[in-house]
């Protein structure tokens, strides 16, 4: 098992789990209301993370 592989998939679950808590946080303020810039930014945020997740678990 390669440690770096490990280490950048448990960085990328993480981050992504964070980072969809900001999104859902930041994008919808309202329950009536979206923010498109917030949802970009972290849905962009978001997606990063999640292909850090899964390349870390091809490494692995």
């Amino acid at each position: 098992m390669n440690e770096y592989g490990a280490l950048l998939s448990q960085i990328g679950l993480w981050g992504w789990i964070v980072t969809i808590l900001f999104f859902i946080h930041y994008s919808f303020p309202d329950s009536d209301r979206f923010v498109t810039k917030a949802a970009f930014k972290w849905g962009g945020i978001s997606i990063c993370f999640f292909i850090f997740w899964v390349t870390g678990m091809l490494l692995a």
